[in-house]
C-alpha cells in the first residue's frame, strides 16, 4: 500500500493548495473552474509548444494519402489553418471511409 501512495497528493490537500495559489496569483489564475492538475505538476512533464515546421507537417501528410484526401485536391497549395478547416468541415462519411482504409493494412 505504501508504494501506491508515493507521489500521491490527497485531493483535499491539493484543492487547498490550489486555492492558495489562485488567491496569491489571482491576476494569472482567473478561471473559477480551475483544474489543479494543470497548475501543479505532480510528476515530471514536458510541455508542448509551437508546431512542427510546415514542411515537416506537409511531408507527414504526404505519407498518409487518406489524410491528404480529407484536405481537398489543392491541399499542397494551402497552409495549416486551411488544412485544419478542410479537415473539420470534411463530410463525416468521407472521413470514416478513409479511416477504414487506414485500418486495413494494420489488421492484415
Amino acid at each position: 500500500m505504501q508504494r501506491g501512495l508515493v507521489g500521491f497528493c490527497p485531493y483535499d490537500v491539493l484543492s487547498k493548495l490550489t486555492h492558495l495559489i489562485k488567491f496569491a496569483f489571482s491576476d494569472i489564475y482567473k478561471d473559477s473552474n480551475h483544474k489543479p492538475e494543470m497548475i501543479i505538476a505532480l510528476t515530471d512533464f514536458e510541455a508542448l509548444c509551437d508546431f512542427r515546421p510546415i514542411e515537416a507537417i506537409r511531408e507527414s501528410i504526404l505519407d498518409v494519402p487518406e489524410l491528404a484526401a480529407c484536405l481537398g485536391e489543392d491541399w499542397e497549395n494551402l497552409g495549416l489553418r486551411d488544412w485544419f478547416t478542410h479537415l473539420m468541415k470534411c463530410e463525416p462519411s468521407f472521413v470514416q471511409e478513409k479511416l477504414i482504409l487506414l485500418k486495413v493494412p494494420i489488421l492484415a
